[in-house]
């Protein structure tokens, strides 16, 4: 019985730190691009853990394009701060109804709704913020230098268990440099 009990605290707990469980992910190691290759996934952001597919190489930079194809919504937020649609930046802490609701977003360092990448083989260290990346204007496209190799994963900086009041999606290209 106490197993039971134990045991859903165990595994949010796990997910809470990013914490990679081997059982719960293990599978395809990815496609490895090639110098200029490309590969183009469909991003949802009710997804706390998109699988982008893409097996990234420790050390290699990388592009990733993101188009977005529909507006991006948090429950009732469309808006961030400054009244533009939501995108890859998010919005403020400040824009949450409740100021303690800020003390269960997955990372507390970003902003909510923000893009997130991570690498499945080191979590911890490759976790970025899109704000954190390098924005290049002439290619409108980020610049990500590979922690560790490994598949890349996105999720937008929200709350475990509340990815189902999400809207939007996009486009994701990631070209190997």
């Amino acid at each position: 019985m106490r197993a039971l009990i134990l045991l859903p605290l165990v595994v949010m707990t796990a997910c809470t730190y990013n914490v990679r469980l081997p059982y719960i992910y293990e599978g395809d190691p990815g496609v490895e691009l090639q110098p200029g290759e490309s590969a183009t996934l469909q991003f949802f952001t009710n997804d706390s853990r998109a699988d982008t597919g893409v097996a990234l190489v420790a050390g290699v930079d990388y592009d990733i394009q993101i188009n977005q194809l529909s507006n991006w919504i948090d429950g009732d937020i469309a808006r961030n701060e400054r009244g533009e649609p939501l995108g890859v930046d998010g919005f403020a802490d400040s824009l949450m109804s409740l100021e303690s609701f800020n003390l269960v977003k997955r990372s507390r360092a970003h902003r909510w709704f923000e893009l997130m990448i991570f690498q499945d083989n080191c979590p911890g260290e490759s976790l970025r913020g899109f704000t954190e990346l390098e924005f290049d204007a002439d290619n409108n496209s980020w610049h990500y230098r590979a922690v560790c190799s490994g598949k890349a994963s996105l999720h937008v900086n929200d709350a475990f268990g509340f990815y189902a009041n999400n809207a939007g999606f996009a486009s994701v290209t990631f070209t190997r440099r």
